[in-house]
């Protein structure tokens, strides 16, 4: 009977003890693995591999790539991993970062989409001797941070360094898109996922509505929805949920406005739809949630 592959997520790893480093959204891993893997593994997240020794040979997505010393390993989430084989000298510097953290970092907009669609297709970016020696460089002082930690402040500066070698890593697939020839490659629900995701971010989740979206999509709000599933693997109302407890956030922590204007800003009939929504998200009322943001000092800055 054939197994089933295994979903690996951001809590998957630290349950297992795998990482050196995490805030929830971002983790470092070092992992020089030689095993060879017969099961499937599907990746809930944007994985980044940066192969310092040896080489890599693996199935991605069904496709069959070989990375490296010197190779970047990029794959975005709703990834499969399968068939991996490693040289007895190995070695491998691996990030991962969530949906959530790539909304934060990398505004999903056109760019961004595309410079995801273009690693699915393409995972392997052969790096030159200048941009492997910056992200080596980036790789450095993020670890220097992690084993370093000078107390106030510290997840803002990790989240900042990751942040910056990330966009590092778009600028140096930029140059490699063509984006009218992507755009006629995608299929048809990857560009329907692509136009969701657009929409959703121009409004900032204002409207909660997955057929409001359906609609001006031309699809009906079942069909939307399976396409998000298979190509995120999200449904369109959790993407839609996730951009409003973003912005809840957001408003919250940094604005003056009141609960009922953040309510009437983001769509909700009233406050009491509102604040079901906060609570079932963070477990805590709308003004208690503020008060956390806004008066909690982080694990790391109390040391």
């Amino acid at each position: 009977m054939e197994e089933k592959e295994l979903n690996v997520n951001i809590d998957y790893l630290v349950e297992k003890g795998l990482v050196n480093y995490t805030d929830g959204d971002i983790v470092l891993l070092n992992s020089n693995d030689r095993a060879h893997v017969e099961r499937a593994v599907r990746l809930e997240m944007v994985t980044i591999g940066f192969v310092e020794k040896g080489e890599m040979q693996c199935d991605i997505n069904g496709v069959s790539v070989k990375a490296v010393a010197g190779d970047l390993v990029i794959c975005p989430p709703n990834s499969f991993i399968n068939k991996s084989k490693c040289s007895p000298d190995y070695e491998v510097k691996l990030m991962a970062l969530s949906y959530k953290a790539m909304r934060k970092s990398l505004i999903i907009n056109r760019d961004v989409w595309n410079i995801m669609a273009y690693v699915a297709r393409n995972p392997v970016i052969h790096l030159s001797g200048e941009s492997r020696f910056l992200i080596d460089k980036y790789y450095s002082l993020i670890r220097y941070k992690i084993d370093n930690p000078h107390g106030y402040y510290h997840k803002e500066i990790m989240q900042s360094l990751f942040h910056c070698m990330f966009y590092e890593l778009a600028a140096i697939i930029a140059p490699n898109l063509d984006v009218k020839r992507m755009d006629a490659g995608f299929r048809q629900g990857e560009l329907l996922f692509h136009r969701f995701i657009e929409m959703l971010a121009n409004v900032n989740g204002s409207d909660r509505s997955v057929k409001s979206y359906a609609e001006r999509l031309c699809v009906t709000p079942k069909y939307l929805s399976t396409v998000c599933k298979s190509v995120s693997g999200k449904t369109a109302l959790e993407w839609i949920h996730e951009y409003i407890a973003e912005q809840v956030t957001l408003k919250l922590k940094y604005s003056d406005m009141s609960v009922k204007e953040i309510a009437d800003s983001l769509g909700f009939p009233n406050i009491s739809f509102f604040g079901k929504f906060v609570k079932s998200r963070f477990g805590a009322s709308p003004k208690e949630y503020r008060y956390i943001l806004q008066n909690s000092v982080p694990k790391d800055d109390a040391k």
